[in-house]
């Protein structure tokens, strides 16, 4: 008997999808590698995450008949008995010391290198290597990247909860930190497992019962937020969240000078991403968009709708993000300091409506549960 190790990370399955991934909830994930689950055979498949791929205890997910050392895409195959050990992560032998302390990046959060406008892409332009240090991606069980999210602490990432759709399980899920091209893997790349999700409580659309098909982008949306808990800390400096007090978010002024209100109206406001470019170039580089943030009740009006006090509105519905950006960061500058403003949620469905902004969840309406949740489960 033998094994067939499934990588979890090819760099040439990057997929773009807004919705998480583009399969049934109910997949079995030996049937989309292209196995048979059985009770015994002589060569199986093994996934690098350690995670069962039949429904069914004691059975296998045994290769097909027509797997040979012929085929070029064959995985290679391990004899029985062979310890087949997931690679370490970069920087997973270097000591303690050496990474960051996280007192001291959340000190830093918000700072990042000068940001440098290139050629324009697609309404946006290509990213400096580590203009976003606090931008990760998600990678599913199926070894594509998925969504993007922000590190907000040390340990602990902010996403859409519409990622998790399929895949609600923790174990199914590695945050990549450093990652710039998704076609090329890097040294300053690193994977890291995750702990726990948390799924905003009034965010009910990840629910079997809920009829997405009769509910507007609108209601399927709403209050579309969640927390990753990494393993181990990311080491990278984080995005910075408000932190003062609801009656202070709702309008008040802090010491520093500005309201949450006054970023969202005034701030210098970005999202940055790997989703798709309305020329579908072959490249899958970090892009980065700037544009202002739309007035909620003028947003209410492109779309025909009453967006929730919850949802905050960019760009124009061209210059802003697409498929595969979800669950990334509208990150706007304050003070020389970058906040986390709104988390990518929906918009329109080819990303090139003209007047029909993208929308976010908006971060100051769910501080009191992510600031709750951040020190409840630490």
């Amino acid at each position: 008997m033998g094994k067939v190790s499934i990588e979890e990370c090819e760099k040439t399955n990057s997929v773009n999808c807004s919705e998480g991934t583009d399969i049934h909830a109910n997949l079995v994930l030996c049937d989309y590698f292209g196995g048979v689950c059985a009770e015994g055979c002589e060569m199986f498949y093994w996934h690098r995450f350690n995670i069962t791929l039949c429904p069914t205890e004691g059975h296998l997910c045994c290769t097909p008949d027509h797997i040979s050392e012929s085929v070029d895409d064959t995985p290679t195959v391990q004899e029985e008995n062979t310890s087949i050990d997931e690679p370490d992560s970069p920087m997973a032998d270097e000591p303690a010391s050496s990474m960051p302390h996280p007192d001291h990046l959340q000190e830093q959060c918000g700072f990042t290198s000068p940001i440098h406008r290139r050629k324009r892409v697609v309404g946006g332009s290509i990213a400096n290597r580590n203009a976003w240090p606090w931008i990760v991606a998600l990678r599913s069980v199926l070894g594509a990247h998925t969504c993007s999210g922000a590190v907000i602490a040390s340990r602990w990432i902010l996403t859409a909860a519409h990622c998790f759709r399929h895949f609600p399980q923790a174990e199914y899920w590695r945050v990549r930190t450093g990652e710039y091209d998704l076609l090329e893997y890097e040294d300053s790349e690193r994977d890291i497992t995750v702990s726990d999700i948390f799924i905003f409580p009034e965010y009910t659309a990840n629910d079997p019962t809920f009829n997405r098909e009769n509910q507007t982008l609108y209601n399927r949306y709403a209050h579309d937020l969640a927390l990753m808990k990494l393993n181990e800390d990311s080491g990278v400096v984080p995005i910075c969240l408000s932190g003062r007090t609801q009656a202070e978010r709702v309008g008040g002024e802090d010491a520093s000078g500005f309201s949450m209100a006054s970023i969202e109206a005034k701030g210098d406001c970005w999202v940055a991403g790997w989703g798709t470019t309305l020329n579908h170039t072959d490249d899958q580089v970090l892009r980065q968009v700037h544009a202002d943030v739309v007035d909620h009740e003028e947003c209410s009006q492109m779309w025909n709708t009453s967006l929730q006090e919850d949802m905050i509105c960019f760009g124009d519905g061209v210059r802003g993000p697409c498929a595969g950006d979800s669950g990334g960061p509208l990150a706007c500058k304050m003070d020389g300091r970058f906040y986390v403003t709104g988390i990518v949620s929906w918009g329109a469905e080819n990303c090139n409506m003209n007047g029909h902004p993208s929308v976010f969840a908006r971060v100051i309406s769910h501080m009191d549960w992510i600031e709750t949740t951040v020190a409840d489960r630490s």
